[in-house]
């Protein structure tokens, strides 16, 4: 089933950050307490937000459930002689995601 989010200027901060944090929960992913699969769109981000890559799990970490946070962790603790960019690998992107526009706004656009 096709979902289509929908956000208000009243509430885009908030929204914008549950989007942030539904996002990283769906996509990131812990193997076997020894990688952590992470989508090449954070890896984008990481660059042009100026975030080492050593440092991006520990942001993924502040913005994922408890359960996730621990997993990932006890992959840190498990590889503490190595660097975080060891222990991550990089997801292709899903294209499965796309825009939707409403008829309307193709009809008669907006700034016409």
């Amino acid at each position: 089933m096709l979902q289509l989010k929908v956000y208000s200027a009243s509430n885009l901060r908030e929204e914008l950050n549950a989007a942030k944090k539904e996002f990283l929960q769906t996509n990131v992913v812990v193997k076997k307490s020894s990688k952590v699969f992470l989508p090449k769109l954070v890896e984008r981000f990481s660059r042009e937000a100026s975030i080492r890559i050593d440092d991006i799990l520990g942001w993924i970490m502040e913005n994922v459930d408890k359960k996730l946070r621990d997993s990932i962790q006890k992959c840190l603790d498990h590889k503490s002689n190595k660097k975080s960019s060891q222990i991550i690998e990089w997801r292709s992107y899903s294209s499965r995601f796309r825009y939707m526009f409403s008829k309307d706004l193709i009809d008669k656009p907006w700034w016409v």
